[in-house]
């Protein structure tokens, strides 16, 4: 099914907005001596993001998404936990554990498909992975199960060739996932500062602990707008643990895996192998702790299908209703995946599920008199189309005002309900190509030979005048921006006017009545 929307600031027209706002989830930090790291270049105290929506097979290296100096942090500091303070403060239903193990972890071994710790740890690839685990339900096929690979292909022997969503990270190598939140860095810091507080811990040597002082027990907080050093959030000596000093295990405990939920806090953490209170509870560096009475353990390692020996070193703990690798509380829109995030009009709701992507605030009113929409292809190609429409005709009637040649902006997308954007093109006011011949006539021509955006001809006008039926034509799409759309059943249609001036009402109506031939589709009610 392919959507197309017509609408306006004061009139727009798309199927499915592009977006200009693009952040990739999750966040990430890699422990140091990663190969990934210095060309970025980062550092282990740098926040991560995917360069792209994670997707299978390889992908570009990750961005920076918090510089190491917005957290406060210095040259030599290594975050070993990670956390933006979101999440439920108890388990649930539905609750999603996402961790990272080192290179020692060996997993409880299940029968593959799909792809578990166990058999990526068999080829030393575990350590750049992010696997998913459902400890309270519901049942996943395995106790856990590979979600994010490193290099975007399941390949280590006896998981080779099962599908697998990467993060642009190289395997096998010595890169290492050592801290996790499912949310995009641009959640918590925009505009090159911090927006909302960060949660970290730091590995024992970091300089910082030195500065502060603290101990790697203790949970830090880099507070708005950041690039200050970081202050003690929960002591390490508040934990259950039983050693809350400077050193390295096994002398002291140091925090390798971290979730905080506040208020309260509650605060879910993993122990280093050799941390004293591992030996004295006793536990393992697989088991997730929770703040409270010693030896509180709240998911222990079996749950996770993890044995007694493996280490998890990276944590996030959320819901994630739609499985788009963005937690809940930080998706703006929770019900369709969308991991980009694109809000191309920046009011905080996801295109994909805004009823007026394109104009900020629009309140979205049911719109009934929609009379057709049209795509009409040309003469050659698959099914006698070329598949790039030549003709985009709407026919809709409408009290609104429009003035494209002064002060409305017509946008134009055209997509698959289930594949990319097609063609996006912005017929502004502002470009110059758009005229009004006859002030007294509500007829407005757009105009660019040169198809600047990808359209050589437009026409907006009221037929009859004083009607309030109108007509939109596009004409002369660039076949180098437009990719192949094709005539196909059962498409839908939605016109979308926002009146000037007022409240941006954002009108819009579905047409499902629809037909289609080699060489056009329609849509009428």
């Amino acid at each position: 099914m392919q959507r197309i929307r017509f609408g306006s600031a004061a009139l727009v027209i798309f199927v499915l907005a592009a977006g200009s706002v693009r952040a990739t989830s999750p966040s990430f930090t890699l422990g140091p001596g990663s190969p990934t790291l210095p060309p970025i270049p980062a550092t282990a105290g740098t926040v991560l993001n995917p360069a792209v929506v994670p997707a299978p097979g390889p992908l570009p290296p990750p961005v920076v998404g918090i510089p190491a100096a917005a957290l406060g942090l210095v040259a030599g500091d290594v975050v070993s936990g990670l956390s933006f303070g979101i999440g439920p403060p108890a388990p649930a239903v539905g609750l999603k554990v996402h961790f990272s193990d080192d290179a020692a972890s060996a997993g409880a071994v299940f029968p593959p498909p799909p792809a578990t710790v166990a058999c990526e740890a068999g080829g030393g690839q575990a350590q750049s992975d992010v696997f998913l685990s459902q400890p309270f339900g519901p049942a996943l096929p395995f106790l856990n199960v590979l979600e994010l690979d490193g290099n975007g292909f399941a390949d280590s022997p006896p998981c080779a060739g099962s599908g697998a969503v990467g993060l642009g990270l190289v395997e096998p190598s010595p890169d290492n996932v050592t801290g996790l939140e499912m949310c995009p860095a641009s959640f918590v810091f925009s505009g090159a500062i911090l927006t909302a507080p960060v949660y970290f811990t730091l590995a024992p040597g970091s300089p910082t602990l030195g500065a502060i002082p603290a101990v790697p027990s203790d949970i830090l907080v880099e507070a708005p707008p950041g690039f200050a050093p970081p202050v003690i959030f929960f002591p390490g000596g508040a934990l259950p643990v039983a050693a809350p000093c400077a050193a390295a295990p096994p002398a002291c405990d140091a925090v390798d895996a971290l979730e905080v939920f506040p208020p309260g806090p509650t605060i879910l953490f993993s122990l280093a192998p050799g941390s004293p209170t591992l030996g004295a509870c006793p536990a393992s560096a697989a088991d997730i702790f929770v703040n409270g009475p010693p030896c509180s353990i709240a998911i222990a390692s079996g749950a996770l299908g993890l044995l007694a020996g493996d280490n998890v070193d990276a944590l996030a703990v959320d819901f994630d209703s739609d499985g788009d690798f963005v937690a809940d509380p930080c998706d703006n829109c929770v019900a369709v995946p969308n991991n980009d995030q694109v809000d191309t009009d920046g009011d905080g709701v996801g295109d994909v599920c805004d009823p007026c992507p394109h104009v900020a605030g629009g309140v979205p009113v049911a719109l009934t008199s929609i009379k057709k929409a049209m795509l009409l292809y040309g003469s050659t190609g698959p099914g006698g189309g070329d598949d790039r429409p030549k003709v985009i005709k709407a026919v809709f009637s409408s009290a609104a005002a429009f003035d494209p040649d002064s002060v409305d902006n017509v946008h134009v997308t055209i997509s698959k309900s289930t594949g990319p954007t097609l063609f996006a093109a912005s017929l502004t006011s502002a470009s110059g190509f758009w005229s009004q011949p006859n002030a007294a006539v509500k007829k407005w021509i757009y105009k660019d030979l040169a198809a600047t955006v990808g359209v050589k001809k437009a026409l907006l006008k009221e037929s009859p005048p004083g009607s309030g039926i109108y007509l939109f034509k596009m004409t002369g799409m660039s076949a180098t921006t437009f990719g192949p759309l094709a005539p196909a059943p059962g498409m839908e249609m939605t016109l979308e006017l926002e009146p000037v001036g007022g409240t941006p009402l954002c009108y819009d109506a579905s047409l499902l009545t629809c037909t289609s031939s080699a060489t056009k589709d329609i849509c009428a009610p």
